[in-house]
């Protein structure tokens, strides 16, 4: 090597050594903060179907899929805007910051008001806590406060501020299983619902007390950024991308739940919690890409980076879940013996959605619309297509039409990676600045 050259390679270096940590830093920070509540969760079921009958874990599980689908619906879509204009330092990104938590705590409680009412007005058999006024407003707090965790931890995440998710987690998981393990949670479905789900949101408003208990923003909504009318374009794009692409993992447990009986929801449920962890661990990495992705001129090492991660991190978690799936059936008995091989099948997913969660978080911040678009819409169509065509639909259909969508959609996502992987790209030029939406 030409001794002229040595320092510009020598940097080099050091510049993809410090990208790729940022991308593994990242990613674990989410992961190990997702596997603490994921064991805990795993814990809290355990007990909970030792001290509770199945219906009424049942019930339950369907309670925390509505939760979901709220959160999908008022704070989900948010996440690409917040990460990419409302984690900074400056005050115009805590004002977006802001907005957007406020946007997402007020449509979320409202949403769980009209939800509901309606499991009261239609007589839905399995969401029967919230025909309650205790229970619909147990529900209503915890819709809220789901909806600040998922955006403050995004904020933090973009901060790199990874002691408090992990703490967070921490928290979430102890005191959930103590809740359980010594709560009178066996005595109504409602009290074992605000044991789980009600310390997760919890959480999330307590560590953004705490975290932003300095900031002199911290209470800023205005005035707008210069670049508001770029913001809300590109909002307007990634909401609805990931409004679909979040659809699939979101409402397949709840369309499950709606179409068979408690117990067998129960069976499902237990298969299904795990499935997601392995999905999320991979969403992980593509959401860390999406955070820091493009703040350099390194986005082809980043997203060389984020493939292979991802494509280790599935492939290991699927062999594992092929190997110890019998443990379902030994830790929570005999009749979720079933689960087993709904797992099985489940964690085939994990190694195409990789791919899929790559290849979005580089469409997002490449700001390419129709990619942003057409991905999630082929995870949807290839997850609800076989739910419209099976009838009756089983708990026995719902995984495999996981595995059909998420192959689809890995697939597209590898082909629309070897396509841009050459192309250029220019960096923004400061943290909160929008360039415009290109069409593809």
């Amino acid at each position: 090597m030409d001794r002229s050259n040595r320092p510009a390679a020598e940097a080099d270096a050091k510049t993809t050594v410090r990208h790729a940590g940022t991308i593994v830093r990242g990613s674990s920070a989410l992961s190990v903060s997702l596997l603490v509540v994921a064991a805990g969760g795993a814990l809290f079921w355990a007990i909970a179907a030792r001290v509770a009958t199945s219906d009424d874990v049942g019930r339950v599980a369907a309670l925390s899929s509505a939760i979901a689908f709220l959160v999908y619906l008022t704070a989900l879509g948010l996440v690409p805007m917040v990460a990419r204009y409302g984690g900074g330092p400056e005050r115009s990104e805590q004002v977006v910051h802001n907005r957007a938590l406020l946007a997402a705590v007020t449509s979320s409680a409202l949403g769980a008001c009209v939800l509901s009412a309606a499991s009261r007005a239609f007589d839905i058999e399995t969401l029967r806590p919230l025909q309650t006024l205790p229970g619909a407003a147990a529900f209503c707090f915890v819709a809220a406060g789901a909806s600040t965790t998922v955006l403050v931890e995004i904020r933090l995440l973009s901060q790199c501020r990874y002691g408090w998710i992990i703490g967070r987690a921490v928290f979430t998981a102890t005191i959930s299983v103590a809740a359980v393990a010594f709560g009178p949670v066996e005595t109504h479905p409602l009290a074992l619902f605000l044991a789980g789900s009600g310390m997760m949101a919890a959480s999330g408003p307590i560590v953004w007390w705490l975290s932003s208990r300095h900031d002199p923003d911290r209470w800023a909504f205005g005035p707008a950024p210069e670049d508001s009318a770029a913001i809300l374009r590109y909002l307007r794009v990634s909401w609805t991308g990931s409004l679909v692409g979040r659809g699939a993992p979101t409402l397949l447990p709840l369309i499950v739940a709606l179409q068979v009986n408690s117990e067998d929801n129960a069976r499902f449920f237990v298969a299904w919690n795990v499935a997601l962890i392995m999905y999320l661990v991979v969403q992980n990495v593509g959401t860390t890409l999406l955070t820091d992705g493009g703040r350099t001129s390194a986005l082809a090492r980043q997203t060389q980076h984020s493939l292979i991660l991802g494509f280790g991190l599935a492939g290991s978690m699927t062999l594992v879940a092929q190997v110890g799936a019998p443990l379902v059936e030994r830790v929570y008995g005999a009749e979720y013996a079933v689960s087993v091989d709904i797992l099985r099948i489940l964690s085939l997913a994990a190694v195409p959605l990789a791919f899929y969660a790559t290849a979005n978080a580089v469409a997002q911040v490449r700001y390419m619309s129709g990619v942003i678009l057409v991905l999630p819409l082929l995870l949807m169509a290839g997850v609800y297509l076989p739910v419209v065509l099976i009838d009756p639909f089983t708990i026995m259909d719902a995984p495999v039409a996981w595995v059909v969508g998420s192959a689809l959609s890995g697939v597209a996502g590898y082909v629309f990676l070897f396509v841009v992987r050459g192309r250029s790209f220019v960096p923004m030029a400061r943290r909160g600045s929008a360039p415009p939406m290109s069409e593809v």
